[in-house]
């Protein structure tokens, strides 16, 4: 009898050091499962899509490689390849190459006639016929990365027309669906202009040809072409086909447009 009761003591206290035991173990916090990206990872595809693939949340990438992209826990830098402003994050990053407007877009196209490429570049960069456009003009510009309406799921850019500039007015608007511009000055909708210009964003160069957003580009002379709308047309510019006479800090007398901040800038240059 008391060698049975020895054992059960005995067997208690060793039930007792292990549950003990046990409890100890659950109670010190284990590390992370922390694991390394596969093989060639570093390639702009793969880590690319990783990065589609979560919403295009780049600040993932922080709790390995650090608040600002320069090593972190990984010892590894995203600086090396990200050498702009703000890293990974930098605009260009995702879409732009020498600047933050496409191509590339974010389907990484560079073809004009892709929706997300399209224009760009024709109307952010500085012409022989006008000034650049700011990208404020038709966009709301986040801050940051992660600004309200930044990043979505539909890979859509939201377009909003500044009615502030003397571009548009409530009526400008853009459709998704055919990708066209509608009832904006730099396309016509100007006294005397070709105000039901509709263009589309993905056009040939042909689509915006002297004659297209004033007068009309079938006709034979350049001066015929670009002559706004007279009086038996439903318009009241007077009928002179050189332009010179009236705009001479605008264009020459050769129809070279001479002074491309004072074209499609919302104000008529009459000769003074």
């Amino acid at each position: 009898m008391v060698k049975n009761k020895l054992n059960i003591i005995i067997f208690s206290f060793i039930l007792f050091f292990i549950s003990c035991s046990e409890l100890e173990k659950e109670a010190i916090p284990t590390e992370p499962n922390i694991t390394t990206h596969e093989v060639g990872f570093s390639s702009p595809a793969k880590h690319g899509s990783f990065i589609r693939e979560n919403k295009w949340d780049i600040s993932l990438c922080k709790n390995c490689h650090g608040a600002k992209f320069d090593g972190g826990s990984s010892g590894i830098s995203c600086i090396t390849c990200h050498p702009k402003s703000s890293g990974p994050e930098n605009c260009t990053t995702c879409h732009g190459s020498v600047n933050s407007a496409p191509p590339e877009d974010l389907s990484k196209n560079w073809d004009k006639t892709s929706r997300g490429v399209g224009a760009h570049q024709i109307h952010i960069l500085e012409t022989a016929q006008s000034l650049k456009v700011e990208c404020s003009m038709c966009h709301k510009v986040p801050s940051s990365l992660n600004s309200a309406n930044h990043l979505g799921d539909d890979l859509k850019a939201e377009i909003i027309f500044d009615q502030s500039s003397r571009f548009f007015t409530s009526n400008s608007s853009y459709n998704f669906s055919d990708g066209s511009c509608s009832n904006t000055y730099c396309h016509g909708n100007f006294n005397n202009g070709n105000t039901l210009n509709k263009i589309s964003w993905t056009s040939d160069p042909s689509a915006t040809a002297c004659g297209t957003c004033h007068g009309d580009k079938t006709k034979n002379t350049i001066g015929e072409k670009s002559l706004p709308k007279i009086d038996s047309q439903g318009g009241f510019h007077p009928n002179d086909t050189n332009c010179f006479n009236c705009h001479d800090s605008v264009i020459d007398q050769n129809f070279i447009i001479i002074a491309p901040q004072k074209h499609i800038n919302g104000i008529n240059d009459f000769k003074k």
